[in-house]
């Protein structure tokens, strides 16, 4: 069909100014929205021209090691003339994509992608979302088929993981957040308790003072306090002239002992001092008289208490307080004088609690949240699951290879992350998180029973479960010391709780070959070219993206590149965007190529010169120069035309 509107597909890459390429002038390469294969001999940058398509489009993170080295060669700038590297300085790479019938134009430039936008250069946003492109080699294929996980990206691709994941990291991080406020709810409800133990503890002392022989006791004291205080008041309206009226006694005693004999006055003189001196005298004997006969009132107030009924009453009320003190002893309780200050503590605590009378309603409000963010979590988990199996099975419709996913069951992968959480790598613990038998077989421990649950319809379920028991550190499911070390470093950093709480463990994917008797075997069992072409055929299938190949004729033999290359480009070419470096003239000739470019090495540049479809006598003749066996599959292809233009 020509209707290419609904598609996206790749329209030319331009490079300028690389080492061996673009220097006199721009490489230019431009593909077809359909089939394009680039061809040529050895060292002629055929496969540079996916690697300069990967740096633009970001496609280099999942390759394998040994390709990611080879990767970086290349992308190397070379400091002199014999270092690796196909880069400059001022190498430009520009790319034109049309998605929905509108082009997009990137550019690569020291190190960064920018988009184009009427004239202005903007840095480009989510390359990779925004223009997915899947790029493979041949040793790319054949490590799928070794690592079958690398096919959970492609299996992702095809419903919408990347939504899906948006929503379980921010799933992730509320849950955090609201186990960040539950602690610290937590640790204000540890207040509430506290002073509620205080508040207890005074109301059980304050108690002790209100029995009723205590109150009884405390009221007497009360009041002959009070009593005692008023008659302290009295005497002492009286004090001062009471010690006047002993000080005028004893100055009158000091007077009466003492004499002065006047002999040397006149007579007249002494007559009047006599009769002074004895007024005098008259008047102190009467003062002494009248004295003495009050004397019993010139007393101190300590005196005049002990003849009170009140000071009996004080002593009886002394030695009952006494055996009063001696019971509050046996409370807890120090001194008498304690309980004002204890009735004084009881209102603060009481005002005190005042501020934390909404606790009680955030801690089961948090809860629910808590149970709700996990019950959703738990939906995005069962969705993964119900997504990944349903394009699996359409996979599996229409393949030679039979894709199955054990669900968490990646266990080497999901042992090493449940390490790094609860900080315990290396081999300690094995038998508790993931346990072999004699024969190197894994047979138990927390990771194994979370991929081999006792009902595969409650995988989620058994999964939460189990994560509820790891972080209350349950005996049951782990030994002694694995217990200890959980304790310890929840108790020291509870945030790992929540990483436990929300983590998802990895799924595999196992592949199995169909043999020509119908029967399944694992892949291992196939050989390299029926690994690598089952795999290719699926590839083939699994998404309508735009696909680029690099060389997948390796290991394969003809029968394999006719019955799954060249069938498999054949039936999707027609919905996708296919680019193919090949050196087998049956993937060029067999599938009708639209765009074949012919690529040469001259003056120290690689070169595209010539390009076309199979109609074109140089295209032609350059299928038969350069690819082995190109006359033969243009003579096959040209008698199976012409007879089925006879019939």
């Amino acid at each position: 069909p020509n209707d290419i509107n609904e598609r996206m597909y790749i329209k030319y890459i331009e490079i300028k100014e690389a080492k061996y390429a673009g220097r006199r002038k721009p490489l230019r390469i431009e593909f077809s929205p359909w089939m394009t294969s680039i061809i040529g001999g050895r060292g002629t940058g055929k496969s540079s021209i996916i690697q300069f398509l990967r740096v633009v489009l970001k496609k280099h993170n999942d390759l394998p090691d040994e390709l990611k080295k080879e990767f970086e060669e290349f992308v190397a700038v070379p400091k002199t003339r014999n270092d690796l590297g196909m880069f400059r300085d001022e190498t430009i790479i520009d790319i034109c994509i049309v998605k929905e019938g509108m082009e997009y134009f990137l550019r690569w430039y020291n190190g960064k992608i920018y988009e184009k936008f009427s004239g202005t250069e903007e840095e480009a946003i989510d390359v990779e979302k925004r223009f997915p492109v899947r790029i493979f080699n041949q040793k790319q294929l054949f490590e799928m088929t070794k690592n079958a996980n690398l096919l959970l990206q492609y299996v992702d691709s095809q419903w919408k993981s990347y939504e899906w994941k948006k929503v379980v990291d921010s799933k992730k991080v509320e849950y955090k957040e609201c186990m960040i406020l539950y602690r610290k709810i937590c640790e204000r409800k540890k207040e509430q308790n506290s002073i509620m133990v205080s508040l207890r503890e005074i109301e059980s002392k304050i108690k002790a003072f209100e029995t009723e022989t205590t109150k009884k006791i405390l009221e007497e004291q009360k009041n002959i306090l009070i009593e005692e205080q008023q008659i302290k008041d009295l005497y002492m309206m009286y004090a001062s002239l009471i010690s006047k009226y002993i000080e005028v006694q004893q100055s009158i005693d000091d007077i009466s002992s003492k004499s002065i004999v006047l002999d040397k006055i006149d007579d007249k003189s002494a007559e009047v001092i006599n009769k002074w001196q004895n007024a005098l005298k008259d008047l102190n004997g009467n003062v002494k008289s009248l004295l003495s006969q009050y004397k019993d009132s010139l007393i101190t107030y300590e005196e005049l208490f002990d003849k009170l009924e009140c000071a009996k009453l004080k002593l009886q009320n002394k030695t009952a307080m006494e055996n009063v003190i001696e019971e509050l002893k046996e409370h807890g309780i120090e001194g008498i004088d304690l309980y004002p200050i204890l009735l004084q503590n009881r209102d603060k605590l009481v005002e005190q609690l005042k501020e934390y009378k909404d606790v009680d309603k955030a801690l089961i409000e948090n809860r629910n949240r808590q149970s709700d963010i996990l019950l959703e979590y738990s939906d995005l988990m069962k969705k993964r699951i119900s997504e990944r199996k349903r394009v699996i099975d359409i996979w599996n419709c229409n393949s030679g290879l039979r894709v199955s996913l054990i669900t968490f069951g990646n266990l080497e992968d999901n042992e090493k992350a449940f390490r790094n959480m609860i900080m315990k790598t290396g081999s300690t613990f094995s038998n508790d998180i993931l346990k072999m038998d004699g024969d190197d077989v894994y047979c138990g421990g927390i990771i194994y029973d979370i991929a081999n649950p006792k009902d595969n319809n409650k995988i989620v379920d058994e999964l939460r479960n189990k994560f509820d028991k790891i972080v209350n550190v349950d005996s049951s499911i782990m030994g002694k010391s694995i217990e200890k070390h959980l304790k310890s470093i929840f108790e020291n950093k509870p945030e790992i709780c929540d990483e436990i709480m929300t983590w998802i463990p990895d799924d595999k994917v196992v592949l199995e070959l169909k043999m020509s008797n119908n029967r399944y075997v694992k892949i291992d069992a196939g050989s390299a070219g029926q690994r690598t072409s089952a795999i290719l055929a699926l590839l083939l299938q699994i998404s309508d993206t735009p696909l680029i190949i690099d060389q997948p004729e390796d290991d394969l033999d003809t029968k394999n590149i006719s019955e799954f290359v060249v069938k498999g480009i054949n039936n999707k070419k027609r919905n996708q965007q296919i680019i193919v470096v090949t050196h087998n003239p049956n993937i060029v000739v067999n599938t009708n190529s639209e765009q074949i470019i012919h690529m040469e090495y001259g003056g120290g540049e690689i070169n595209a010169s010539h390009s076309g479809a199979l109609q074109e006598l140089e295209i032609r003749d350059a299928i038969c120069d350069v690819m082995e066996g190109g006359r033969e599959a243009l003579d096959a292809r040209y008698y199976r035309i012409s007879k089925a233009l006879l019939k």
